[in-house]
């Protein structure tokens, strides 16, 4: 009897729920009332003080002078800055749901959406949107950040941007679930993040009792702004249903507006998506048949499925260990065979369209898999390989097509390995010190890894492990990255996939191929490119190798083949131009690229740095226009100032120097600000993106976490600084990484540079003039790292605090003998030429940089002058050598060669200078 394999794809329409509620505002009888559907709005007065008909005015948008909308002149209803006593209750009818539905009471999946304006005025605060606390003792569950154009979010994770005085659609939904839940975001349609899933839980506090709160939080993080219209509805909308609403409309949140705009940014090189649990985890239930098939229909090469042992033996998907999470039934998945689980509903939890979806098994998922994907397997429990084997036998599904995660478990890799010899191991995160153990690569190679798997989530790969991992033959992913910035900055840093809930939205970032070598980064033509780099492109189609061409002269010369499509390029000359082309290596032969250029950055000059070196006891700047100043009334006070004995705060250099002496601050308003008042905006933005710090330094005691600077000045709450000084000794920030261990030494000066190119997305640390951190990957234009302009007022940067906001003192006691800011990001040639810490400064008495060799030659009737062109460098000739004879001559600035015709029987004298 021939065995058949049937299985269907069931997708099951509902009508949507009737807790659905819209308010606009538009009812002059009562302007709270619903518009439509059960939901109630009142004014949350827990003190009884009749705030709400007082301070919340109605209108208009043109009556209260707003800009125009779609649709027509929309009502709406202008709330208040709020205090901890005011706000808004919106009781929404919603049906218990979801997670914490059965068990508490709770509705767990549900979605807000807001088409809101702020002003201009509270652009750049805290703006708190709701929360779940009716008693409001906590933080709000949403903010609008507390930058420019902030993006919305919680816990430090805040994407998109909303702009002051522009009507927006902001569109959140919630599904809560212990450990596993999540929300996504939207603006005017436009997804800008997810967060939760791995990594961050988004559990009971986001579930909704009966009655939610709006506009403000325990501690009045809020601003007034103007709602025109709001949305509850007690189910998770779909991705498709928020794109499709687009932005603000004047009718209403239910009704579509503006269509949801492209996105702005692009991958600047090829990384593939990789589907997480199933396929399309965040738009389809994770680990069915529709997950894999919506995978599938996006052209998403790689899905990553969890797999599991039922009681007979048979491998299925399920991430969890019990199906309580995913389906409608409840008890460990290992104690019930694959005909108990059959019967539950793995598809109505998510969505009731899904109502129906099952259980798959690893057989079924192969048939439909069968020559259109890679399986990526996340083996929850081992001993699995034998029943994968087996369906791979009933399928004719090709075990090359399989990738195996073994959770950095030698036995069991050697055990998968024993029953397929060729399949390919998946490894997890290197060790801090892989790049010290010339075996590392080796020996996993040995075990059968093929493919390194590495957390990111909303931070991005080690450009570094991932060149070093490339250039030995692995393939290299990343996980699990939610939003559109991230898998930008991701690409960058060399990945070849990137596991995520979105692949269609990481689909939608990749760049187009042709049949040649495109979209160089840096781009065709670029300045002020750092010394230090890897060069990226995006492959010509069918490429299977890429061959090589750098130089200082066009199309450069042949480097030699590769497989990947990362260039390292180090030390390079400062004020240089180089050229590049890539070959590609097809099966058809060979297809010749363009030739591109860029330039690299001129030597600094003095006239761009600004230092303190505190020789006179005081916060005055020792060069350039900066100003240093207390930012605490008690700062002052805790500072001390002082000269290097030798004994208790070594010299440098063996001579003494100068030098502030640093608390470990406890209270969050004291540092030191600094304000550029002559700084401003570069980089290709609106803020300071292109900047070098550079600080001399001595811990006394022991180590601790040390923030070097904040680059939002004011040290709002809870915002981490931007560079810190790990405990066990590296340099660095979670979103750039950290250097090795163990570097900084406590009792000694060192000197400390960050030297930022946030545009071009580079950023890097040295120690003593040695680079220890490089972070290479997307823009970080406008962003956490950039710092305020003279554009904008107040100071701009904020020296050793920051404000965690968990009470946590992350602060340490310090001497510093120099700090210096330069308005360029450096270059590596010229950080290394200031070296170690000297006694007389940063800059300060810093020996000049020796001028370039001058070659006479002597042609009747011509002298020929040649040598090495500098940016700043210039030719001067004098008839003699009295003093004030010298002139520049004309044209010969950053060029390297000059022709001077001489008559029969003069002199003249020549030499080479700087300004």
């Amino acid at each position: 009897m021939k065995k058949c394999l049937l299985f269907a794809l069931m997708i099951v329409t509902v009508a949507a729920p009737a807790a659905d509620t819209v308010w606009t505002f538009a009812n002059p009888a009562d302007r709270l009332a619903a518009t439509a559907g059960p939901g109630a709005l009142t004014y949350y007065d827990p003190s009884g003080d009749g705030w709400g008909p007082t301070l919340t005015t109605f209108g208009t948008a043109s009556e209260l002078g707003l800009p125009a909308m779609t649709g027509g002149d929309a009502s709406v209803m202008r709330f208040p800055t709020c205090t901890a006593q005011q706000g808004y209750v919106v009781a929404h009818t919603g049906t218990p749901n979801g997670a914490y539905g059965d068990t508490d009471g709770l509705t767990s999946n549900y979605t807000v959406i807001l088409d809101i304006l702020y002003p201009p005025a509270n652009d750049g605060v805290w703006r708190a949107l709701w929360q779940t606390d009716l008693t409001n003792s906590q933080d709000a569950e949403f903010y609008v950040r507390d930058v420019p154009s902030g993006g919305i979010g919680i816990n430090g994770n805040y994407q998109g941007r909303i702009k002051p005085n522009t009507w927006h659609r902001i569109a959140i939904v919630v599904r809560a679930a212990p450990g596993e839940g999540y929300f996504q975001r939207f603006i005017d349609g436009q997804f800008v993040g997810g967060y939760g899933s791995t990594g961050s839980a988004v559990d009971v506090r986001w579930a909704a009792g009966p009655e939610l709160l709006f506009f403000t939080d325990d501690g009045a993080e809020t601003a007034g702004g103007y709602l025109s219209s709001l949305r509850v509805v007690d189910r998770a909308m779909t991705m498709e249903e928020i794109k499709n609403l687009g932005g603000a409309h004047a009718s209403g949140a239910a009704v579509a507006g503006p269509a949801a705009p492209a996105y702005d940014i692009a991958m600047p090189r090829l990384a593939r998506a990789i589907g997480h649990r199933g396929g399309a985890f965040g738009v389809a239930p994770d680990n069915t048949l529709a997950s894999v098939q919506r995978a599938m229909d996006d052209g998403i090469p790689v899905i990553e499925i969890d797999t599991r042992l039922s009681a007979d033996g048979v491998p299925i998907l399920l991430h969890d260990y019990t199906v309580d999470r995913t389906t409608d039934g409840t008890g460990e998945a290992a104690g019930m065979t694959v005909e108990a689980l059959k019967l539950l509903d793995a598809g109505s939890w998510f969505d009731p369209s899904f109502a129906g979806q099952r259980i798959p098994t690893v057989e079924e998922v192969m048939t439909l898999a069968k020559g259109k994907l890679i399986l990526y397997f996340d083996l929850k429990v081992p001993g699995q390989i034998a029943g994968i084997q087996a369906a791979a036998t009933a399928t004719g599904f090709s075990l090359n097509d399989c990738w195996f995660w073994v959770y950095d478990d030698p036995a069991e890799a050697a055990a998968i390995r024993a029953a397929v010899p060729d399949a390919a191991i998946v490894w997890g995160d290197p060790p801090v010190d892989w790049a010290s153990d010339p075996g590392y690569f080796a020996g996993l190679r040995d075990l059968g890894v093929r493919v390194f798997d590495i957390a990111s989530y909303y931070g991005t790969a080690d450009a570094d492990f991932t060149l070093a991992a490339k250039e030995a033959g692995f393939l290299v992913s990343c996980y699990t990255v939610l939003d559109p910035p991230t898998m930008v900055s991701n690409a960058a840093a060399g990945v070849d996939f990137m596991e995520t809930d979105y692949g269609h939205i990481l689909q939608s970032l990749q760049p187009p191929q042709t049949t040649k070598a495109s979209r160089p980064f840096p781009a065709d033509g670029a300045t002020d490119v750092p010394t230090t780099l890897t060069c990226t492109w995006v492959p010509g189609l069918q490429a299977t190798a890429h061959r090589l061409y750098f130089g200082t002269t066009s199309p450069g010369t042949l480097v030699g083949d590769q497989s990947h499509d990362l260039f390292p390029r180090t030390a390079l000359a400062p004020g240089t131009t180089y050229y590049w082309r890539v070959v590609e290596v097809t099966p058809a032969g060979t297809v010749t690229g363009d030739v591109w250029r860029f330039t690299t950055p001129a030597p600094t000059g003095l006239a761009e740095v600004r230092e303190w070196t505190f020789d006179g006891g005081t916060l005055s700047a020792t060069l350039g226009a900066g100003i240093m100043s207390y930012a605490g009334p008690g700062t002052e006070s805790l500072t001390g100032f002082g000269t290097t004995d030798g004994v208790d705060v070594p010299h440098i250099g063996g001579q003494p120097a100068g030098y502030m002496a640093v608390p470990a601050f406890s209270d969050k308003s004291d540092g030191y600000w600094l304000t550029f008042p002559d700084l401003a905006p570069n980089g290709g933005g609106s803020f300071v993106n292109q900047y070098t710090v550079v600080l001399d330094v001595l811990v006394p005691g022991g180590l601790n976490w040390l923030p070097f600077f904040q680059t939002a000045p004011t040290n709002p709450v809870n915002n981490d600084a931007d560079f810190y000084l790990n405990p066990n000794g590296s340099l660095g920030i979670g979103d750039l990484g950290y250097s090795p261990a163990g570097l900084f030494q406590t009792g000694q000066w060192h000197r400390i540079a960050f030297a930022a190119d946030l545009g071009a997305g580079a950023v890097d640390i040295y120690l003593d003039g040695a680079p220890v951190r490089q972070r290479r990957g997307g823009s970080l234009r406008d962003g956490r790292f950039s710092l305020p302009s003279n554009v904008q007022a107040g100071p701009d940067l904020l020296l050793f605090n920051e404000n965690y906001g968990d009470g946590t003192n992350y602060t340490l006691d310090l001497r510093v003998a120099g700090v210096s800011f330069v308005s360029k990001a450096m270059t590596s040639a010229e950080i290394l030429a200031l070296g170690s810490p000297q006694a007389a400064g940063i800059f300060v008495g810093a020996p000049p940089e020796a001028l370039p060799s001058l070659t006479i030659t002597y042609s009747p009737p011509n002298v020929l002058l040649t040598w090495a062109a500098q940016p700043s460098v210039r030719l001067q000739k004098s008839a003699s050598l009295a003093t004030g004879s010298w002139a520049d001559v004309p044209g010969t600035e950053a060029t390297g060669s000059f022709t001077d015709p001489l008559a029969p029987g003069q002199s003249r004298f020549y030499r080479l200078a700087r300004p």
